[in-house]
């Protein structure tokens, strides 16, 4: 990997984070509080940073075991981004199913739709990217690899998502009908 391409890595990530330290602040200054979690929430993030620690280091051993019997399947940046994907992915599935991954009184259905428009963001820009390097060099896949594994991570975390969503919308709408049924039964 060039040194050019780490540096514009670097900027990256130092231009997002200064673009949230600046959204926060200024919400901050609005008085608007964005991130309003009770504490039945942050107990369930916990345990889902515990579940995206366990999922990272068992994929790293996995990992780790595929390179010593096989060989790499990849440069050493893929797969720790794939390391840390398979963390996100586990934190935000085990969020999800616990009602912690969004704010109080936020609704699903904007997130369902950020989430898809991400994943064909970061499809357009790996087929971009296979264009130019393409998707294996060498025996191994290429960095134009990481968008898609970032794809499957939003769509699995959307899947996730919709699926919550429609269950618990099923189960309140039986918990409505049994009411209603029950209320007119004689007893």
């Amino acid at each position: 990997m060039s040194n050019s391409y780490v540096l514009g890595i670097a900027v990256g990530i130092a231009f997002g984070i200064m673009l949230v330290a600046f959204i926060f602040s200024y919400l901050k200054k609005k008085g608007k509080d964005i991130c309003e979690y009770d504490e039945r929430q942050k107990l369930a993030q916990l345990k889902g940073w515990k579940a995206a620690f366990i999922a990272a280091v068992c994929f790293d051993i996995i990992n780790a075991a595929v390179v010593e019997a096989r060989g790499p399947w990849s440069g050493m940046m893929v797969m720790a981004i794939c390391s840390l994907y398979v963390g996100v992915g586990a934190y935000a599935a085990v969020c999800i199913v616990k009602d912690a991954y969004t704010p109080l009184h936020r609704r699903a259905g904007r997130y369902i739709l950020l989430l898809l428009a991400l994943a064909l963001v970061n499809i357009a820009i790996g087929a971009l990217n296979c264009q130019s390097t393409g998707l294996i060099k060498n025996g191994m896949l290429t960095m134009s690899w990481v968008n898609f594994f970032a794809a499957a991570l939003l769509i699995g975390i959307d899947a996730v998502y919709a699926i919550d969503v429609l269950v618990k919308r099923r189960r309140a709408g039986g918990l409505e009908r049994e009411e209603y049924v029950g209320a007119y039964e004689k007893p």
